[in-house]
């Protein structure tokens, strides 16, 4: 699932971008930011009990990988980490399909 947000996230930047050195440095704000919220939950030895962060993206996988390791990870958790990333995804592929079907953006000089 996080290949399907981060592929959206890529295919974004390169729909916006004129060029690959310009994709690149729209893509580079991502990686940091998908390393950073994955390093937050290596400081703490419990989940979260409570749902919100269970719905942040890229986040909410970390924790549902940490809860399945630590078998912590309750049946309700595991439903808002599928059913939120799933949501995250088809907006965001929805986005994609705006943005390639924009002649203007693809079209663009």
């Amino acid at each position: 699932m996080i290949a399907l947000i981060a592929s959206s996230f890529f295919l974004i930047a390169s729909a916006i971008a004129k060029s690959t050195k310009e994709a690149t440095m729209y893509a580079t704000p991502v990686y940091m930011i998908a390393m950073v919220t994955s390093y937050f939950p290596m400081f703490t030895d419990k989940l979260p009990k409570e749902a919100g962060p269970y719905l942040i993206p890229i986040y909410n996988l970390i924790l549902g990988l940490k809860g399945i390791l630590l078998s912590n990870l309750t049946t309700l958790n595991f439903f808002l980490i599928v059913g939120s990333t799933l949501v995250y995804a088809v907006l965001l592929l929805n986005l994609v399909r705006v943005l390639f079907k924009s002649e203007q953006l693809m079209f663009q000089k």
